[in-house]
Order: structure tokens, then sequence, then C-alpha cells
């Protein structure tokens, strides 16, 4: 077990964990160290990207004897307990992981979790009995679960100004969330039983993977077909950074169900964690299906259009609780008529008459994401934490 875990890590260190006053839990929250000017920090890799392997052997009688953990977690205990960091920063909310850190430290160490994204009804409830000092929430809906959680919008969206476009310009920008490497069938489990039986005879990764895409693979064909016959462009914000597989993949999928002759579509592709935001600025119509960047950019008055996931629909999504807005924001009918009807209605909007429907329609009663420009409530309650 130990000989098989030393193999999968990407990195093996002989040497000992760096000490710093300031730790960032996992490799993936790295945006909190931009948006908060951090100098001096440790990175915990929580995805076996790295490993001390003197120090896995010098601990290894106290992380044998934790039988609560896996043997990767509490090896991470034991790294935490050793670097003693004052502060631990989290933007990885969904593993849940994180909340349970506290209960096996014996010094004071204060555990702060950013909400990274939307989630799904019940996701959180998972849950149990969360110890962290600071949970900032990107809405209200979080204080079920955490009683002190301070809502504050995305930490990545606070520092954004969106504008959007003041020319009614001819030109469709669609936010991707292709991933490779989550658990697909998972997530269709997270579906309610009645639901997920229509797929209970699943086999193969391809017939999961072509179900959890199922809302694109209907959508995509279709806003091709209506570029073509009104002379729209087609932008497509990739969700896979530059230089990777999953970037590869991620184009080979979008131009399959591109493939029929239509040219006038590029890719925006991710170079780091700020260039989607900046992809999104002065855009005329934004399309999505329940992308939390697309919720970013309409919580900024950005004309967004979401085309919800069914196998979600039915259970939860979080635009769905506006009712009223159905078809004007949101829809969970994916069907040519419908699409052409939607896509003519968005783009009969010019700036202003977007900005004076928003203001009407769903400023006050848009509550999915809150906007707490340059995070000034964050920076301050955590001003003498990171100093």
């Amino acid at each position: 077990m130990i000989t098989k875990l030393i193999k999968i890590v990407t990195k093996s260190y002989f040497g000992f964990p760096k000490k710093e006053k300031i730790m960032i839990f996992d490799r993936n929250s790295h945006s909190i160290i931009d948006i908060f000017n951090i100098k001096k920090y440790y990175i915990l890799d929580t995805r076996k990207e790295s490993f001390y392997i003197l120090f896995f052997f010098w601990k290894l009688f106290k992380i044998l004897k934790n039988k609560k953990l896996t043997l990767y977690q509490s090896y991470l205990i034991e790294v935490i307990k050793f670097i003693k960091p004052k502060v631990i920063l989290n933007f990885i909310d969904n593993n849940f992981f994180f909340f349970l850190i506290k209960n096996y430290l014996h010094f004071n160490c204060l555990l702060v979790c950013f909400q990274h994204s939307s989630r799904l009804a019940g996701e959180q409830k998972l849950i149990k009995n969360p110890c962290i000092d600071y949970f900032f929430s990107i809405n209200n809906d979080s204080k079920k679960v955490f009683k002190n959680a301070i809502p504050i919008g995305s930490i990545k969206n606070n520092i954004f100004k969106l504008h959007q476009s003041k020319k009614n310009i001819k030109v469709i920008t669609f936010i991707s969330q292709f991933r490779r490497n989550i658990n697909h069938l998972h997530n269709l489990k997270s579906a309610p039983k009645f639901y997920f039986n229509k797929y209970k005879n699943l086999r193969s990764k391809e017939n999961i993977f072509n179900i959890f895409y199922s809302t694109e693979i209907k959508l995509i064909p279709q806003i091709i077909e209506y570029c073509k016959n009104k002379n729209f462009n087609l932008e497509i914000i990739t969700s896979s950074p530059e230089g990777t597989y999953d970037l590869a993949e991620e184009i080979k999928f979008f131009e399959k169900l591109i493939n029929n002759g239509f040219k006038n579509y590029k890719f925006l592709i991710k170079k780091n964690w700020k260039s989607s935001y900046f992809y999104l600025n002065k855009k005329n119509i934004i399309i999505c299906v329940d992308s939390t960047l697309g919720l970013e950019a309409l919580k900024q008055k950005i004309k967004v259009f979401f085309f919800t996931r069914e196998y979600l629909y039915e259970w939860y999504n979080p635009i769905k609780k506006y009712k009223n807005l159905k078809n004007k924001i949101w829809t969970n009918k994916i069907e040519k008529n419908n699409t052409f009807k939607i896509l003519d209605y968005l783009y009969s909007f010019d700036r202003k008459k977007w900005i004076f429907f928003f203001n009407k329609e769903i400023f006050k009663r848009f509550d999915i994401m809150e906007y707490d420009f340059r995070n000034k409530n964050s920076k301050k309650i955590l001003k003498n934490f990171l100093t």
C-alpha cells in the first residue's frame, strides 16, 4: 500500500516541507495568492502532486495510527502539524476533507474557505459538522450548513468590472464546461432515482459521457445552424488551459459537433484563471448551460442565457428558481425552434434595452450570486492574518 502511494505521486522529495505562516490548501487554490497579494506561502498538494519520502517514514507510525482518514489524508495532517501555519486558505470547497482538518490540530490555526462555484442542492449537506473559522460563500444558501457563512460572491469575479458590448454585434459567445477527468457517472447519480433509472443500464464510459453532455450535444449544432442562417460568428471560451491534453480533447469534442462546413468560429483559449473574465468583457450574447462563470457575468449585468441540463432541471439548478424568467434568461427546452426564437430574442436587446430589462426584472430578485467589488469585505476581515 505504501509503495503504491509513493508510485502514484507526481514528484517525490527527500527533504522536509518548508515552514510558512500561510498555507494554501490544494494547488488549484492558487488564484488566492494573486487576489490577496500573498508573497510567502506553502502550497499543500492534496492530489498527490508531491510527496516527502523521508518525512513520510519519519511520521509513519502516527500516519498509520490514524484509522479515520485515508493514508494520504493522514500524511497531509502530519505535514500541516509540522509546518504549523497561522492560517490555511482554501478555494476548493467541495473537498470535504478540509472541514475535518481542525479536529486533528493541537495548535491555533485559522481555517478559511472561499466557495468556488454554485453547488447542487444537497451537496453541501453531505458535510457533517464542518469545523471552520470563516466560510466566504457566493450567496446566503450556504448558511444552511455553514452557520458562520459570509456571502460575498466569487472572489475571482469580484476583482473585475465587466461591461456589456455597446454595439449589438452578431457574435454568440459560448462558455464551455467540458471536463475530461471528472466522474460523469457520479454527477449523473446525483440526480434523483426516478431520473437516473432512465440510464441504469449504462455500460460504457462513452454512453455516460454522452448523457452528461447531452445538452451541449443537442445545443451546439442548433447554434451553428442559427449562425449560418443569420450570418453570426461563434466564440467558445474553453474550460481547459492552453497546452494541455484536456484542451485538445475539448476542441475535438466541439469540432465534432460543429463539423458541417461552418467556418466562422474560434476558440478563446484559457491562458490563466483571469482569461475567462477578460473574454466575457464587452460581449453581446453569452450562452452557457449552468456555468458559475455565467452567473458571475449575469450578476454584472452582462447578457447571459442558460440552457439548463435536463437531468439537473428536475432536481436542482440555481437559475431554475426564477420561474417567471423562464425563456427570458433560462430554458430547459433544447429544441431547434425554441433555440432560434431565444437567440432572436437576445439579439433584439441592444445594451440600453438590456440594462433596463435587467434592472426591472432581475436585479432585485437575483440572489444566486453576491458581488463585493475588489473583495473589500473579506480583505478587511482577513487583513491581520495575511500580513
